[in-house]
């Protein structure tokens, strides 16, 4: 009779582990849509102000707008989130490879530790970049709306 529980128990262990699992590959599955989602809107969104506002300036006679090194500002930044954007994506699949070439060459655990910690930090660098061209894509937005505020107003 003792083993009937102790049965159910390690099948309850069992069950719980794999839903676990499961739970953390759908995790995953979102963040990886959701990662895909920003690049793309943050490419979108900064090249659509950039070419916008080249656009709407051009229709403009330049010589008789105030502040221009704002606009100018704005479009660097721009551009700016458009290239560290795309260096973000070929540092991600950058370190993906190394990660799987570290992992099938390291199958011991003390060196499944340390290849923990190395994708932990090119993690972290990718995080830092992503937030940086959060950053200059906000502040270029920013300095182009106080740019029209003042040519327009």
């Amino acid at each position: 009779m003792d083993k009937e529980p102790h049965c159910v128990d390690k099948s309850l262990e069992i069950q719980r582990k794999e839903n676990q699992r499961k739970y953390i590959e759908r995790l995953l599955e979102i963040q990886k849509e959701s990662e895909r989602f920003y690049e793309k809107n943050i490419t979108f969104i900064s090249a659509g102000a950039l070419v916008l506002s080249m656009t709407f300036i051009s229709s403009k006679n330049m010589s008789s707008m105030s502040s221009p090194s704002l606009l100018i500002s704005a479009w660097v930044l721009f551009a700016l989130t458009l290239v560290i954007n795309l260096l973000s994506h070929l540092l991600s699949g950058m370190h993906i490879r190394k990660t799987i070439k570290e992992k099938k060459m390291n199958d011991k655990t003390e060196d499944q530790e340390e290849a923990k910690k190395k994708h932990k930090k090119r993690n972290n660098i990718i995080i830092r970049i992503n937030w940086f061209t959060y950053g200059s894509l906000v502040l270029g937005i920013f300095i182009l709306i106080i740019f029209c505020s003042i040519n327009l107003l």
